[in-house]
């Protein structure tokens, strides 16, 4: 076989595997920021519903009386 063709090939499979590699890498990288991104907005909720909860407790504590 020539060695052409053998460096040819191996060119190839090398060139596959680094551009899988850089992309898995980078995808990974965005679902990271991602679901960070989601449990700061669940987070945000949650502490508005807390705060939307203790206000209504307030105003049927006033009605009450």
């Amino acid at each position: 076989m020539d060695w052409t063709a053998i460096i040819g090939i191996a060119s190839v499979i090398v060139a596959n595997l680094v551009t899988i590699i850089t992309l898995y890498v980078h995808l990974d990288n965005k679902t990271e920021n991602r679901i960070a991104k989601i449990d700061e907005l669940i987070l945000t909720m949650h502490n508005e519903m807390k705060d939307f909860h203790g206000k209504l407790c307030a105003i049927e504590e006033r009605n009450k009386k």
